[in-house]
């Protein structure tokens, strides 16, 4: 087995560019969100994190164990806020013509309360 001093050039060839490919996904994924979501300002964010482990033996370093992380960090994902009126526990109901005024029925909805 060749070895390779540690460098962000060697990361494209260790696991066979596995490590590369997964960053330049990543990337991808933020930049696609960005184009998608550009309204939110927010910042987006790859990380690549390389974590180095002695592995000990006898008090002396025997090997280093290495690890790799990729992690994203981009804005969650909402909607606009919806308002709803309770209507018994676990249930909420929404007026689909009226969103901003959950409370206003609807013609089918008082005609089945008056029958009743």
């Amino acid at each position: 087995m060749a070895t390779m001093k540690l460098s962000l050039q060697a990361v494209e060839k260790i696991d066979d560019g596995r490590i590369a490919a997964a960053f330049n996904l990543a990337l991808e994924k933020v930049v696609s969100d960005l184009d998608d979501r550009g309204e939110d300002k927010q910042a987006r964010a790859v990380t690549l994190t390389v974590t180095l482990t002695p592995v000990v033996q006898e008090g002396m370093v025997e090997d280093i164990d290495t690890e790799f992380k990729v992690v994203t960090k981009i804005p969650p994902l909402r909607s606009r806020v919806y308002r709803m009126q309770p209507a018994g526990r676990p249930t909420h109901t929404k007026n689909q013509q009226a969103p901003e005024k959950p409370e206003q029925g609807n013609r089918q909805k008082l005609k089945e309360q008056k029958s009743e």
